[in-house]
């Protein structure tokens, strides 16, 4: 079965452009308005990822959806936000692709060879140079100090792992 993504948006046009895009990759996409039926389809559809507006209407914001999420799941949650640290911050398809497989494991290390073959495809699994790079270029991207990754971390030898600390958004 297709991996399950629930979106999470107030704006009709975000949530089928999301949608179509998702679809398009094979995803199965759900979809809610605001922080109460989202936790509804979490508890009840058990999506494999969460694309959660920041900005919602109604009494809980994105913020506020992903405490209660926590509450009862562990599932991956990525925040719809253009922006880190006030700045936007546009990602390439692979740039993407690679976050997504971070978040869906979040606080777990990834072989080099599973990220390259679920990034890349099979063909490419021994390719580490070009997880180091794109690696590189999230970290550029997303850390405060790519010099000294807080989220987008390095098993040496190994693989790699976006850390989630608890109780911690930007």
């Amino acid at each position: 079965m297709n991996e399950k993504i629930l979106i999470v948006d107030d704006e009709p046009r975000v949530v089928r452009l999301v949608s179509a895009v998702l679809q398009a990759l094979n995803y199965q996409v759900i979809a809610a308005t605001n922080g109460d039926p989202a936790l509804e389809m979490v508890a009840l559809e058990q999506p494999d990822l969460v694309l959660l507006d920041i900005r919602l209407p109604g009494d809980l914001d994105g913020y506020g959806v992903c405490r209660r999420i926590r509450e009862f799941s562990d599932v991956a949650v990525i925040m719809l936000t253009v922006k880190v640290r006030g700045e936007k911050v546009p990602l390439t398809r692979t740039e993407y692709s690679l976050l997504r497989q971070l978040a869906l494991n979040a606080n777990r290390v990834l072989l080099h060879q599973e990220l390259l073959t679920e990034v890349w495809g099979a063909e490419y699994r021994d390719y580490v140079d070009y997880l180091r790079a794109y690696s590189h270029y999230l970290r550029r991207k997303l850390e405060a100090d790519p010099s000294n990754p807080r989220y987008i971390l390095t098993s040496p030898g190994v693989g790699y792992m976006l850390a989630c600390p608890e109780g911690e958004h930007q």
